[in-house]
């Protein structure tokens, strides 16, 4: 069956703009963690990090479906399709499975303080829960939403259409918008047991399937070739930018109905701003150069190992007894995972050391 995936016959397509939209969402992704804009006022990093820097994590979804969709299209036999989806899980779930290694030290220490409860036979089942159905760590929700919404999204499409998977989506992900920002309109029994399993929406269920199966219809529709033009373009742009101001908007009036306090809020506007911004990327006429090697590379080390210098970096202020502003903490992580990506890059630059299951 690997004779179907040989490098003749699979059809691959570099997108540069993409490569340079990822590395800048990884520093936005970044700068959502450690809230750089908090020095200036806490009003101002609750609206920005809930809607301009809300759209990074969607379009890595939207382009994590695109660029995996757009080679399962092209392969008509399910059998060829299944081994796609195949070999494409497996290595999202080998990365989760190293990273949850990575992060479990940090979780055993989380244990033995005040927040994490303390080490005893329900923390440790918490945890195991955490591991299949939540996250390992920081960030790593990205990780297993992905996993679990490509695997529906392959089971649904064997009998329906994208278009009807998008849909389902649309439902899901407003369900979840409701279930985070108007949750004390739910039964309080509902809510209570809803956050104490899964803490928030940030999952396959509520967000993944659908930015993943929107980013599949793009790729069924060949978006990248069917929006041409200086015109519709520049279209594109201002639409993307009110769609921008609005979220603001959006944003700010959720914090003066008291639902915006702790940059847990789902906008309506946020998969409108993500589509679009991936549409003007991705009709981008950038050459392609081999430093976007690099750049591809450095985008998801970056997004995985940033939380643990925060962790980290937070330890040693708690010992050391000293604190840095929010600006200076956001280069210093940006940094450190910018300069752990490149060793590891130039150190397994032909993927023959142990570093390979990084990423």
């Amino acid at each position: 069956m690997k004779r179907w995936l040989n490098k003749k016959v699979v059809y691959r397509k570099n997108y540069p703009s993409l490569d340079i939209a990822k590395f800048i969402f990884a520093i936005i992704v970044i700068a959502i963690h450690t809230k750089p804009l908090l020095d200036i006022s806490e009003k101002c990093s609750l609206i920005v990090n809930n809607s301009i820097f809300s759209i990074a994590v969607p379009f890595f979804f939207i382009t994590s479906g695109f660029l995996l969709f757009s080679k399962y299209f092209y392969y008509e036999k399910q059998a060829e399709r299944a081994y796609m989806i195949k070999k494409y899980v497996l290595h999202i779930l080998r990365m989760y499975l190293v990273w949850t290694i990575i992060w479990l030290p940090l979780k055993i220490l989380n244990f033995f303080t005040t927040e994490g409860g303390g080490f005893n036979f329900i923390s440790v089942l918490v945890y195991i829960k955490d591991i299949v159905l939540v996250s390992s760590g920081d960030a790593l929700w990205y990780l297993l939403s992905l996993i679990y919404s490509v695997i529906f999204i392959w089971l649904l499409n064997k009998k329906l259409k994208m278009s009807i998977i998008l849909f389902i989506g649309t439902i899901l992900y407003i369900i979840g918008m409701f279930i985070t920002n108007w949750c004390e309109l739910l039964p309080k029994t509902v809510a209570d047991i809803y956050f104490k399993l899964f803490y928030s929406t940030d999952n396959a269920v509520f967000c993944g399937i659908f930015y993943v199966a929107l980013g599949g219809t793009f790729a069924e529709i060949n978006i990248a070739e069917r929006i041409k033009g200086k015109r519709i373009r520049l279209f594109l742009l201002f639409l993307f930018i009110t769609t921008i101001v609005l979220s603001c908007f959006e944003a700010d009036l959720l914090i003066i109905w008291g639902m915006n306090q702790k940059d847990e809020v789902v906008l309506l506007m946020s998969p409108v701003a993500s589509s679009l911004i991936f549409i003007l990327i991705i009709t981008s006429n950038i050459k392609f150069h081999k430093i976007f090697y690099l750049v591809r590379f450095c985008s998801v080390l970056m997004y995985l190992s940033h939380c643990v210098f925060i962790r980290l970096f937070k330890m040693a202020e708690a010992i050391l007894k000293f604190s840095v502003p929010n600006a200076l903490l956001f280069l210093i992580i940006f940094c450190l995972s910018l300069l752990f990506s490149c060793v590891v890059h130039f150190t397994d630059k032909d993927k023959k050391t142990i570093l390979k299951y990084l990423y």
